[in-house]
């Protein structure tokens, strides 16, 4: 199973290019970077120095996916590659202080409005896991 394996039409290129009328993606990106900026303004965030641009790492970063599912930290469902945080914590005990975090976050979570709606477990091993592609 490789990220490349995966069928994700949702983000082919050619899926995203058929659905664009009068922009092309470059002033696309330019938009989001944009307002992402604007957001860390507010927000008191340096600017960056350098902004590196997803599209032009995909080599690598199937790369390192690949070696997540090598050291069997990522599962494959509904043509999605997961990060199983379980069998990574479990194996990595130093990391279950991350997940305690998460515990109390998603405890004083209960009871409000969340922006996010969760994704069921019924389509992961654990609520924590999380897709990397």
């Amino acid at each position: 199973m490789s990220p490349q394996d995966s069928e994700l039409p949702c983000y082919s290129k050619s899926f995203i290019r058929s659905r664009i009328k009068d922009e092309d993606l470059t002033s696309i990106k330019k938009k989001f970077e944009e307002k992402f900026n604007s957001y860390m303004m507010i927000l008191n965030v340096d600017a960056p120095n350098t902004t590196t641009y997803t599209s032009k790492c995909i080599q690598e970063i199937i790369g390192f996916i690949e070696q997540i599912i090598k050291m069997d930290f990522a599962y494959k469902y509904n043509s999605c590659i997961y990060f199983d945080v379980l069998k990574f914590v479990g194996q990595y005990p130093l990391s279950q202080s991350w997940l305690d975090g998460l515990a109390a976050v998603s405890a004083a979570r209960e009871g409000t409005e969340t922006l996010v709606t969760p994704i069921s477990t019924t389509t992961k091993k654990s609520q924590w896991d999380f897709i990397l592609w």
